[in-house]
């Protein structure tokens, strides 16, 4: 998570210097702001393409299964 204001001056400074950065992260650690990684669920996704879609839904199917599993 970056605050706004750093985010959108990231982002100008990249496309005015014709930079293209493949996410967020990339273009704040360029202005040379630190980045950390924090360590998440392997289940917390990120969906950039619908590719992403099946897994995601694959994801959620397994989770509601599991939760209707302890209800019965």
């Amino acid at each position: 998570a970056f605050r706004r204001s750093l985010l959108l001056e990231a982002h100008e400074r990249a496309a005015a210097d014709g930079f293209v950065g493949t996410d967020d992260a990339m273009v704040v650690e360029r202005l040379g702001v630190p980045v950390t990684v924090a360590e998440g669920d392997y289940t917390n996704i990120k969906i950039t393409t619908p590719d992403d879609l099946p897994w995601a839904e694959f994801l959620l199917a397994a989770h509601l299964n599991k939760d209707n599993q302890g209800n019965e």
